[in-house]
């Protein structure tokens, strides 16, 4: 599927969520196993927020043969809007079979994936890895590695096949745990829990994003964006264990914590001016 294919197919699944349908058995390959559905389905949420980013940035997009630290002072911009308080350092590296990894304060991008999947695959791969960044440095939350597809087959609806389950329900189950949930920002998965609270909010981790976007928005329409780069409704489980309560219970509490904290009023007070 070309970009502009794509494009199109992720603005149709974000019009039915903002209709309040979530499901994402109609935008999947058909003949695919239920783990690979799974998949196609977070990264269809994920490119979605991306999309929506995209249209509510003011960041100047690179064009057709930008350099890399271009590239990477494009990705670094929109995380320092979205997320202000983690210092992003991003960087574009050969990664082999990983779309991107955070560790230690550092996010890297594959250098593949950047040159040959366009800008709102390699964005959503950033915003990804930015959300596990300000989960480690202002929650204090580290997630699971795995995503796991025991966890779907335990914790599938009761009377339903593992193949009745739809798509972005099942990378939910199999999800949990990943990212930090975020009451009212971020609930359920990074992508599909950052996009419905995208649509209804307008943000999707503390503070609003700002700015016209309409250069970045006339970029998209081009579709010649990043052409060439040198160099390069949630689902709930069906009883949750003592531990997943008590990783909620954490998490809320790190969230109260936050919304207190010095950081968060000196972000705001930074996106006032």
């Amino acid at each position: 599927m070309d970009e502009r294919a794509r494009r199109q197919q992720i603005e149709a699944y974000t019009r039915q969520l903002r209709e309040g349908n979530p499901l994402m058995e109609d935008f999947v390959k058909e003949r695919s196993s239920v783990n690979s559905k799974a998949y196609q389905a977070r990264d269809l949420a994920e490119e979605a927020l991306a999309n929506e980013v995209m249209k509510n940035t003011s960041v100047p997009v690179p064009g057709k043969g930008s350099s890399r630290s271009k590239t990477e002072d494009f990705y670094n911009r929109i995380l320092n809007e979205t997320h202000p308080e983690i210092s992003p350092d991003v960087q574009i590296r050969d990664l082999g079979d990983y779309e991107g990894e955070y560790q230690n304060g550092r996010i890297k991008v594959n250098k593949d994936m950047v040159q040959k999947q366009g800008l709102l695959k390699s964005l959503s791969g950033v915003l990804h890895e930015g959300g596990h960044q300000f989960d480690d440095k202002m929650l204090d939350f580290h997630g699971s590695d795995d995503v796991k597809y025991k966890d779907l087959v335990q914790n599938a609806p009761a009377k339903k096949l593992i193949t009745e389950v739809d798509p972005a329900e099942a990378y939910e189950l199999m999800s949990k745990g990943h990212h930090a949930k975020i009451p009212n920002l971020r609930e359920g998965s990074f992508g599909l829990g950052g996009l419905k609270s995208m649509l209804k909010t307008g943000t999707f981790r503390a503070v609003p994003l700002i700015g016209t976007a309409l250069g970045a928005a006339a970029a998209l329409e081009s579709g010649d964006v990043m052409a060439a780069v040198p160099g390069l409704d949630q689902a709930e489980s069906v009883g949750e264990s003592a531990e997943s309560e008590k990783m909620g219970l954490a998490e809320h509490d790190a969230r109260v914590s936050y919304d207190k904290s010095q950081a968060r009023r000196d972000a705001l007070r930074k996106m006032g001016k």
